[in-house]
């Protein structure tokens, strides 16, 4: 279950949005576009609806875009996503509003047309029916976009074992969020990644003063040329060890990272992008413990982004984390 409260934390979505730049108009892509019910036979509802039928929708999903990709020209992205334990309702969620933000982005890319994003908020008690929908509406713009194309192929939706997980939907949902990535025109830059974690730093400052009302943001740490984006994967992974940890001595559910994440050759800056927007999401979850607390403005970057200014702006997030961890081991009740 997860505290009313915490329905705060989904309106970061209207700050993540920035990131999405496109125009928000609507054309009515994908009004007329009918997507199946759950091969399961299951009533699409809060009572009904399992995390096998989550599953089996997203890789009907992955399906319907792979045919897009073919036609594009676009490689496979390798089957290797994020390995987690332990995945939270709220935290398969945001992966799915990840996805169909992609996905309405590359709609937009390739037809000149938008259709909006539903901004609304999520329910505090979130249940495998919410994440269905918010992968069905994925599948709509995706069937709109071939019926835009001229593709005519068409996919069968299969269900997979009755005792799916969580987190096997979030590992899923990961891999074709990893294949958006090679599919839009417009890849995410470093701009986009350092703007995420600007607002990380936001997010902790705010954190910071509810054990010390008088904390300000610290000042990042001195730049290190020549990073690369696996260093700032690398140090958003310890990122996220910290925000367990905090998140542990607080009694707040938080997934784990797995230890495979490190050692891979195949990071590039979209997964360094993913993984940021990952730690923006439990920031925000974290945050909405707090009694009215607002989201901090997201500021926007001037001048030209490095990989080594992602790397400074990881490293000072870490930091903030560091300090934040302190407080909450000498606090642990600061966030309940």
């Amino acid at each position: 279950m997860i505290s009313t409260r915490s329905g705060q934390v989904f309106k970061i979505w209207a700050i993540l949005g920035f990131l999405f730049s496109a125009p928000m108009t609507s054309f009515g892509m994908t009004d007329a576009i009918q997507t199946p019910s759950p091969v399961s036979g299951h009533e699409v509802s809060i009572q009904s609806i399992t995390p096998a039928d989550v599953l089996a929708r997203v890789e009907l999903v992955r399906k319907e875009l792979d045919d897009i990709r073919f036609e594009m020209g676009k490689p496979k992205s390798l089957e290797v996503g994020l390995l987690v334990k332990e995945a939270s309702p709220h935290e398969v969620f945001f992966q799915a509003k990840t996805l169909d933000q992609k996905v309405a982005r590359l709609a937009s890319e390739l037809t000149e047309q938008t259709e909006p994003l539903e901004e609304k908020d999520a329910p505090s008690d979130i249940h495998p029916f919410h994440v269905w929908k918010v992968v069905d509406t994925s599948l709509r713009r995706i069937l709109s976009l071939k019926q835009e194309l001229g593709l005519t192929l068409t996919n069968s939706e299969a269900l997979p074992d009755a005792n799916t997980s969580p987190t096997q939907v979030f590992f899923v949902i990961g891999l074709a969020n990893k294949q958006l990535n090679l599919m839009l025109l417009h890849q995410f830059s470093p701009k986009d990644v350092a703007e995420q974690l600007s607002l990380g730093m936001g997010y902790t400052a705010n954190l910071l003063r509810k054990f010390s009302p008088d904390t300000t943001q610290a000042p990042l740490p001195s730049l290190e040329r020549g990073r690369l984006p696996w260093d700032s994967y690398s140090r958003l992974i310890d990122c996220y060890t910290v925000l367990g940890d905090i998140a542990r001595a607080s009694h707040i559910k938080m997934l784990h990272l797995a230890a495979q994440n490190l050692g891979r050759p195949d990071i590039q800056p979209n997964d360094v992008y993913d993984l940021a927007t990952l730690i923006i999401s439990e920031l925000a979850y974290l945050h909405a413990h707090l009694p009215n607390a607002l989201p901090p403005e997201q500021s926007k970057l001037h001048g030209p982004i490095l990989p080594s200014h992602v790397y400074q702006q990881a490293s000072g997030l870490l930091a903030q984390l560091q300090a934040l961890n302190k407080q909450i081991r000498a606090h642990p009740t600061g966030l309940q």
